[in-house]
């Protein structure tokens, strides 16, 4: 069924959301009278060959594994058919319930903060383990407030650099949107290299990301109340008063 056919007489609302949606998600969206198009920011690459990282994992042995995004479970992923890792006998931490079920996917069970950043996580570390060393599976624009709260609490930290992020030039036309959607704060970052500072409502999955939009100058910032894609997609509709698809809030 056509977005025309579903919405008969309303227009949805265009939102642009710089990452990929899935397709039940993108369903979503269209039954809340929202319009996604999906124009990732991001481009993730990872190592070919995980020699050097795996010398230095043996090396480090790590009492327990963090995971602060999915890119890092997928390039834990691909270093253990490499290199088959027991994990045996080692904690294992993700900032958030997706991460976490990607975990669970290749067999691995993590414990998760009930604020889902990385602060939240590093401090949930600090008061489950009290000291340690840990393997953070990680990009290589990562933001080091986790490395740094560890760090402060005595843990020794390694950071694994299992990803590499690059800024993604071909982003669709920003101003035919009303509103934009960011999930971390390199998808802003990288945003900002290409395009300037747009007026419109921008929506944040979460403080850290709303923190750093803050920071760079957007206007109008709302934080999704909870990190799940569902929720900040009922959000957006909620922002523009979209009852069961009906539109009635002017831009």
């Amino acid at each position: 069924m056509s977005d025309v056919e579903s919405f008969p007489d309303q227009e949805l609302i265009p939102v642009l959301v710089t990452r990929q949606l899935s397709r039940n998600q993108l369903g979503l969206a269209r039954e809340l009278g929202l319009q996604p198009t999906c124009s990732p920011v991001l481009q993730f690459d990872y190592p070919e060959r995980w020699e050097a990282i795996h010398g230095t994992l043996s090396k480090f042995n790590s009492d327990a594994m963090a995971f602060t995004s999915k890119h890092g479970v997928e390039g834990y992923r691909r270093y253990s058919l490499d290199f088959p890792v027991s994990s045996s006998g080692k904690e294992v931490y993700a900032v958030g319930p997706s991460t976490a079920e990607q975990l669970f996917n290749i067999g691995l069970n993590a414990h998760v903060p009930e604020l889902h950043n990385a602060a939240a996580l590093a401090r949930f570390i600090i008061d489950e383990m009290g000291t340690g060393k840990i393997a953070w599976f990680c990009g290589n624009r990562r933001r080091e407030v986790f490395d740094s709260l560890l760090s402060d609490a005595g843990f020794e930290v390694l950071p694994v650099v299992a990803y590499q992020t690059h800024a993604n030039p071909e982003i669709a036309d920003v101003d035919r949107y009303r509103a934009l959607v960011f999930y971390s704060p390199g998808a802003v970052e990288a945003f900002l290299e290409e395009h300037e500072i747009p007026d419109l409502p921008v929506f944040a999955i979460g403080p850290t990301t709303a923190s750093v939009l803050k920071d760079a100058g957007f206007g109008e910032i709302i934080e999704s109340s909870d990190t799940k894609t569902e929720v900040l997609l009922q959000n957006i509709a909620d922002y523009y008063s979209i009852p069961n698809g009906a539109n009635n809030r002017d831009k």
